[in-house]
């Protein structure tokens, strides 16, 4: 009976600890807690800066493809016989 009285303690004390655990989580999300206006501004600024990033990576990648191409006219014409 000792023992089983001991093992509850225990039990008790494990879930009071998972329940302070849990108030200073909740504590924490309410004391960071972003308003929605914020969270919408700041995706719309992320979703241009990525619109940004691609349009460079992508006239970056057409520049490249472009001397590419030239590369392969100018081989062309230098190996055909005429």
């Amino acid at each position: 009976k000792a023992q089983t009285e001991t093992s509850n303690e225990s039990l008790v004390e494990h879930d009071i600890n998972i329940i302070e655990k849990f108030l200073l989580v909740q504590e924490t999300v309410q004391s960071t807690d972003i308003e929605p206006e914020t969270l919408q501004e700041q995706t719309a600024d992320l979703k241009e800066e990525t619109q940004k990033d691609n349009i460079a990576i992508n006239e970056e990648a057409l520049s490249s493809e472009k001397r590419d191409l030239e590369d392969l006219t100018e081989n062309i014409f230098a190996k055909s016989p005429n």
